[in-house]
């Protein structure tokens, strides 16, 4: 069955290809492949690239065999990719943040929506392929309740020096807490891209591009709400906080946002659409000038129709405006285009640009409508101390509104150690907002952090450890609370509410983070492997920065390879656990977490069984997911977010698939 399957596949990914606008690759693939047997291309002779290795002259190519392993397969959701350091609303493609702390990058303005960034492939995860035959790659994951994701991709090479390529994905993940009948999606997710890289012989030319259409879609919930806690709202006191009882208590449950038609669920989108450039051109030996473009089209949407008094309480209508329906878009386009030189000199890497970008933001009124342009200097180097193993690094960027960052470096066998301080521009959204009964206009002072972090790498035969360290310096922060924090108000339907507001301290925070990867090698088979990380927020502006303070990640598995080598396995136990901290809040109409102090998010460990497993190009894994509910607790489930319910335990199913011809 399987054969069959594979089959329809690799000819409905060719007959794609051909559809696309490459009539004539098949003839020319196999002119230059000279009649060779196909059977000879596989994972080894199949490469890829990024554009990162190519601008800053790092490792070339590498080979997919290197990139088929199985270790940690089953962690197939977003979150646990991210080493579950992310926080959502419980389901695999809802919105989310980081949980620790975590330096910007971007020193210019942004939209101010970055919940669903990690759902859209940023250029610099492209990949780029060198293929000696049509490649292919099919991966599926068949998960809790009719609930899927699928990545597909299909590349080949026109000629020797041209590749061309497509990805397409799609996800569907079904509510898992009440549910409106089967097949009712929370979150619906497609996106298409196209991708291409040319070089000259000898690379003297070399060109990168790709175009991505995606739409990311969440019909908001809102959290639950039981008979017990929150549906009747003059019964609940203020200064009460909430407990297991008070919400696992009733067996009645609802979703705090709903519409009057079932079939017209509030919903959150954010809609993405880029094209992106970068080419080289080597003007003299180990010299290259390059330029890379970027365009892009962000659009922010939530909206609701139909709305029953109670979900217009949460969404914060306090006005005797009767108006039931709510269409809040917000656009964000830029364009960009950045020039530099680059080269290698003995051992030094060096790469200066000067970047140019034109940013429009088009918010709910056209009155806030803004416009402006950003200049930017920086400068990258990299010397090598020692053969390959041992770096140094020193770098910069500089925006001439008075915005900055730099960072230094050392890269070694042994041990890292870098510091970074960067002072970036606050988010078109924190500093204007007009919206359904929420507006605001902030002038905001640009925050700034320093960071100076490192670890070790301690390896033996039979035990790995590398523990690291981070101290972080926050001034002028900015974040979104709740409208009605504090203890001054004593109507807690406001305190249910999803009100929330940007806000900036004067004050500072010193964040102190502890971590370590621990590897045990216990016998020839079975192995352990854990990672703990501490985490400690001291100074003024503490409170701003809630935090567990422990989060572990241990898995305990038995792995073995056949005696032919074209087959491995690896089966075991792995736990997540955090401790309980205030987690925040999530507002839907303006895509952002924010702090509150009423809803404490419990520690709960969640234990998984599963079995990844690879035979030559085929791979997949068989999970049993948070096999413990109702194991440890007689509550039914656990949280993640206030009022949000963490995943239910499900059978999990993930299939992979790699064709080389």
């Amino acid at each position: 069955m399987s054969l069959i399957l594979a089959v329809t596949f690799r000819n409905y990914i060719h007959w794609l290809v051909f559809l696309i606008g490459v009539p004539t690759a098949q003839a020319q693939e196999e002119k230059y492949l000279d009649a060779q047997p196909q059977d000879v291309y596989n994972a080894t002779t199949t490469l890829f690239t990024t554009q990162e290795n190519i601008q800053y002259n790092q490792r070339g190519y590498k080979a997919i065999a290197d990139d088929m392993s199985i270790r940690g397969m089953h962690r197939f959701t977003f979150v646990q990719q991210y080493g579950n350091k992310l926080q959502n609303l419980g389901n695999n493609g809802t919105a989310t943040k980081p949980i620790f702390y975590v330096m910007p990058n971007n020193i210019g303005v942004t939209s101010g929506f970055h919940a669903y960034d990690i759902y859209f492939r940023s250029p610099h995860q492209f990949r780029y392929y060198d293929t000696k035959s049509p490649y292919s790659k099919m991966h599926v994951m068949l998960a809790r309740f009719g609930s899927f994701y699928a990545d597909v991709c299909h590349s080949r090479n026109v000629t020797p020096n041209w590749n061309i390529g497509a990805n397409f994905r799609n996800m569907m993940t079904d509510k898992e807490w009440i549910p409106n009948g089967r097949g009712d999606r929370n979150v619906i997710a497609y996106g298409l891209d196209f991708f291409t890289h040319y070089k000259t012989d000898h690379d003297q030319y070399q060109l990168l591009a790709h175009g991505l259409i995606a739409k990311h879609r969440v019909r908001e919930t809102g959290g639950i709400l039981t008979d017990v806690y929150g549906t009747n709202l003059k019964n609940v006191t203020s200064t009460r906080r909430t407990t297991k009882k008070e919400i696992w208590g009733s067996r009645n449950m609802y979703n705090r946002l709903f519409t009057q038609d079932p079939k017209k669920n509030p919903e959150s989108s954010d809609a993405r659409k880029r094209f992106h450039l970068y080419h080289q051109l080597a003007v003299a030996e180990q010299l290259w000038a390059y330029h890379e473009l970027g365009i892009q089209k962000n659009k922010h949407q939530f909206k609701a129709d139909v709305l029953p008094e109670r979900t217009k309480v949460f969404l914060g209508n306090e006005s005797t405006d009767t108006q039931e329906a709510i269409d809040t878009t917000t656009t964000f386009w830029s364009a960009q285009n950045e020039w530099g030189i680059k080269g290698d000199w003995q051992d030094w890497f060096y790469c200066g640009y000067y970047r140019h970008k034109k940013i429009e933001f088009r918010p709910q009124q056209e009155n806030d409508n803004q416009d402006l342009h950003e200049h930017y200097v920086g400068l990258h180097t990299r010397y090598e101390l020692a053969n390959n193993t041992d770096f140094l690094h020193l770098g910069g960027e500089y925006l001439f509104q008075g915005c900055y960052k730099a960072r230094v470096a050392y890269e070694g066998a042994i041990f890292d150690l870098a510091g970074e301080y960067i002072r970036h521009k606050p988010s078109f959204l924190s500093q204007c907002y007009r919206g359904y009964h929420r507006k605001w206009d902030q002038q905001f002072t640009p925050p700034t952090a320093t960071q100076i972090s490192g670890g070790v790498r301690l390896e033996g035969s039979k035990v790995q450890l590398r523990p690291r360290v981070s101290f972080t310096k926050v001034n002028n922060h900015i974040y979104f609370e709740h409208k009605f924090k504090g203890p001054e108000y004593h109507k807690n339907w406001q305190r249910l509410t999803m009100i929330a507001e940007p806000k900036q301290t004067k004050k500072h925070a010193d964040i102190v983070t502890l971590g370590t990867d621990l590897g045990l090698a216990l016998g020839t088979h079975i192995h352990w492997d854990s990672e703990l990380t501490a985490a400690e927020t001291l100074g003024p502006s503490a409170k701003l920065f809630n935090m567990p303070t422990f989060l572990i990640n241990s898995r305990l598995y038995y792995t073995d390879t056949t005696d032919a080598g074209n087959g491995t396995f690896e089966t075991g136990i792995d736990v997540h656990w955090k401790s309980s901290y205030m987690a925040d809040g999530y507002d839907p109409i303006t895509q952002q977490f924010y702090l509150q102090d009423e809803f404490t998010v419990y520690s709960y460990p969640v234990i998984d069984l599963f079995l990844n497993f690879r035979i030559k190009n085929f791979s997949g894994f068989l999970k049993f997911s948070h096999c413990n509910e109702s194991w440890l607790a007689p509550a039914p489930g656990y949280f993640v977010t206030p009022l949000y319910p963490g995943q239910k335990k499900a059978f999990d199913i993930g299939l992979s698939w790699s064709f080389f011809d």
